[in-house]
């Protein structure tokens, strides 16, 4: 439970970062490559563990991960700068202590033994000073909880935990039916994870790509200019887009029928080759849906990332634990085939209905698309861009193209 609670802090740390220090232009692309960690990391895991437990023993998978959590945490708090707005704006203001990276406080050690009487001593004194009466912020631990009641936010965060808990499903499931079914060894076992993981990592570049295109091809009344700067109202990655029903929707409908195909090739013993390729593009449709799921999330809440992304690893996890808990007893009494088009039926139904009433809440709230005309355009962009809480002396300059 602990090691679980710190792991899911630091992917909401990650995608922090990337809010924090990324336009929406390019936040697609960026959110793509951060995928590549926590979606290709549980198809090779089991393929690691396999290898340790086979050549040294199960104790050395603990081995493992406690040197690799430990360098990771050496790296995080050597390196990792201070990246929050309502911390450190936009890097121009000085950082708290208690905020400070181990190369920061070297930096700033150097720069204390520079005479006072020159321009370097006078702005290392100043940002001390700072830093020193800088106030320590509590962090709301019901700010997450806030998230899932905002109408924009809660039919993401319920489709990104349904396929997150057939995500979990699959991967749950996939030693336990191979050495059953097809009477694989232990490290045969763990080899049977590498399409799931090839398929995500693939995805994961694929859908940086993907989604960097996508905001470079909105039509021209859908942007802004605002100090030559391009920012978008966030509906609009799913909002105003020719057809936008094909533009996530396909990679969505894709995995929900492969589920159901690998199910049933299980149920009738077929070839182990056919469910592995489903595997690769089951892991890559999901991986496609997660990142879009988060950008669009992140977009939604720029100015508190890393809040955002815990509230939706709060729901997601939440549910693949109840999933999980009924996966075994119910293969056990239907079997895999009918097991998995249960689990496709429930991600397809939740999937479709929260994307039926998002539909329904932007006719009856009038969150009107960009096509309705210069004013309503304009006015969300006002609406959107106060939420960076610009200073009032900078001149406010909107121009839709």
């Amino acid at each position: 439970m602990l090691q679980s609670a710190g792991g899911s802090a630091t992917i909401g740390l990650g995608y922090g970062v990337v809010g924090d220090i990324t336009e929406p232009s390019e936040r697609g692309s960026y959110m793509g490559i951060l995928g590549c960690g926590p979606n290709v990391a549980p198809g090779l895991g089991p393929v690691l563990g396999g290898v340790l437990a086979e050549k040294a023993g199960w104790r050395w998978i603990f081995g493992f991960l406690e040197i690799s959590g430990a360098l990771s945490l050496v790296l995080i708090a050597v390196l990792l700068p201070e990246t929050g707005r309502n911390i450190v704006g936009n890097g121009s203001r000085p950082v708290p202590a208690l905020n400070k990276s181990l190369l920061l406080l070297w930096q700033e050690n150097r720069q204390r033994k520079i005479p006072l009487s020159t321009p370097e001593g006078y702005r290392t004194a100043a940002s001390e000073a700072v830093s020193r009466i800088a106030r320590l912020r509590i962090p709301n631990p019901l700010g997450s909880v806030h998230i899932f009641l905002q109408k924009e936010s809660a039919p993401i965060i319920l489709i990104n935990g349904v396929f997150y808990s057939a995500y979990c499903c699959l991967q749950a499931s996939l030693s336990s039916l191979f050495i059953t079914i097809y009477g694989y060894k232990e490290l045969e076992a763990g080899l049977i994870y590498l399409p799931f993981g090839v398929g995500c990592f693939v995805a994961s570049l694929l859908s940086s790509k993907y989604e960097g295109t996508l905001f470079n091809i909105y039509p021209k009344p859908t942007l802004l200019l605002y100090h030559r700067r391009n920012v978008c109202v966030p509906e609009t990655r799913v909002s105003d887009f020719p057809r936008p029903s094909t533009k996530h929707g396909l990679p969505a409908s894709y995995s929900i029928f492969a589920l159901l195909a690998y199910g049933w090739v299980l149920e009738y013993h077929v070839h182990p080759s056919i469910p592995l390729v489903l595997q690769f593009f089951i892991g890559g449709a999901m991986t496609i849906v997660f990142n879009a799921c988060g950008t669009l999330h992140v977009d939604l809440h720029s100015t508190r990332p890393s809040t955002a992304q815990a509230a939706l690893n709060l729901l997601r996890c939440a549910l693949a634990a109840g999933e999980l808990a009924a996966l075994q007893p119910l293969i056990d009494a239907i079997g895999p085939g009918w097991c998995y088009t249960v689990i496709a039926l429930v991600t397809g139904g939740v999937a479709g209905v929260c994307v039926f009433i998002r539909r329904l809440v932007w006719m009856l709230f009038g969150d009107a698309p960009c096509t309705q005309g210069h004013d309503v355009r304009q006015s969300r962009a006002q609406s959107f861009l106060r939420s960076f809480k610009i200073e009032d002396d900078v001149p406010r300059r909107y121009l839709c193209l």
